[in-house]
């Protein structure tokens, strides 16, 4: 079975250009965010460090809070491969 991907085009009077909150640039670039997992919260008991990548204001380097409140934090959890009978 084929999974086919329907391009559609939306009419630009509705689509908002997304600005900066800080300067109303509205240009962005690829920044990486790291995050601390403290030990108590990772599923090894050992503290990690995980990145993100959002995007930045190209002009001030600000990143929106709209993007900063829609960030989730994933840590790959290696599975302990189980007896097989």
């Amino acid at each position: 079975m084929t999974n086919k991907v329907e391009r559609r085009e939306i009419p630009s009077d509705i689509v908002e250009t997304v600005e900066c909150d800080k300067c109303q640039c509205k240009t962005f670039k690829p920044v990486i965010i790291m995050h601390r997992i403290p030990a108590l919260a990772s599923p090894d008991g050992e503290s990690k460090i995980v990145d993100n990548q959002v995007l930045a204001c190209e002009d001030c380097s600000n990143i929106n809070k709209e993007i900063l409140d829609k960030i989730s934090v994933f840590i790959n959890v290696q599975k302990q491969g189980g007896n097989s009978e």
